[in-house]
């Protein structure tokens, strides 16, 4: 009996660990850029977040100092309230993919580019721009 368990608590470890193991690597940005949303409604840390950023954007947001970090995270937390998101247009030039996408923000419509870049056959994010129509 104890046996089973320790099979069973391996076996959910290892499928814990399988998602941000694979981050991003099925190839596809939209999958990539939803999963990033779900792990920063998720998140409690900005390190939480952190291996889903481009390598060069990254770097930038741990240069500065941790209240501003903290600020970052808090921006992102605030992102990731946007509901009914739905990519309508996904773009993929080389390593780069900008989607194109609307979500609900208060229940008010809202456009959206996200551009990914990928590094070492990865989907990270760089950046995002919303626009809410009021």
């Amino acid at each position: 009996m104890v046996m089973g368990r320790i099979v069973v608590a391996a076996a959910a470890l290892i499928w814990s660990f399988s998602g941000s193991l694979a981050l991003g690597q099925d190839s596809d940005p939209t999958a990539m850029y939803l999963e990033f949303v779900a792990a920063t409604q998720k998140a409690t840390a900005f390190d939480q977040i952190a291996p889903y950023f481009t390598a060069q954007f990254r770097r930038e947001l741990e240069a500065q100092p941790k209240d501003m970090v903290a600020e970052w995270f808090k921006y992102f937390k605030s992102m990731a309230e946007l509901t009914d998101i739905k990519i309508t247009k996904e773009t993929i030039s080389g390593d780069s993919c900008v989607l194109e996408a609307t979500a609900k923000n208060s229940g008010k419509p809202s456009n959206g580019k996200i551009s990914l870049f990928k590094e070492n056959g990865v989907w990270k994010f760089d950046d995002h721009a919303w626009a809410t129509q009021m």
